[in-house]
């Protein structure tokens, strides 16, 4: 009667062991989950982050662009002899380039550069990175090197005659600053 005693012994320790192995087994995979759940948080988080910059760039990049083409500080006028309107999309030789004027924020940095246009002062000539996030835009301005008479315009406009109008190209470029 002793041996059976041993024997189910045995069995009870072998039937331990397996149910043992069996919850470590479980206990492993649970883990494994919820490092794997973790991970991908991870990542998603970081995603979001790295989109919400970049499209936060890309705002402050267009409103500079805008700016830069909208700005009555930088364009040319067409006047007659009682009124004076703004030409979108120009700009007057020797002008000031500010960030606040082109509505940058201090904690981004930008480069401008407009062939055949020379600036008085241009806050906007940082070296442009070589790594990171960058907005870029190539862009045509037409220059004018003074205001423009009404009568100007329209022969312009008509014949495609304008003298004193020339079509320049440029590129802006703004990133966050570090």
């Amino acid at each position: 009667m002793m041996a059976k005693l041993n024997v189910n012994k045995m069995r009870v320790n072998q039937k331990g062991q397996m149910i043992v192995l069996d919850v470590l087994f479980a206990l492993a995979l649970i883990i494994f989950a919820f490092l794997l759940i973790f991970k991908i948080s991870e990542v998603e988080i970081y995603t979001s982050v790295s989109q919400r910059k970049i499209e936060q760039l890309n705002r402050v990049g267009d409103l500079a662009y805008l700016s830069l083409k909208n700005n009555t500080e930088y364009g040319c006028f067409v006047s007659d002899t009682q009124n004076k309107f703004f030409l979108p999309g120009t700009m007057k030789d020797n002008v000031n380039i500010t960030k606040s004027s082109l509505s940058i924020p201090a904690d981004y940095n930008c480069s401008l550069s407009i062939s055949g246009i020379s600036f008085t002062t241009n806050e906007c000539n940082s070296v442009v990175p070589t790594s990171g996030d960058i907005y870029a835009i190539d862009f045509n301005i037409t220059n004018c090197s003074t205001d423009l008479t009404k009568q100007a315009y329209l022969t312009c406009i008509k014949s495609g005659i304008c003298p004193g109008i020339t079509e320049e190209s440029g590129t802006l470029k703004i990133w966050r600053a570090n």
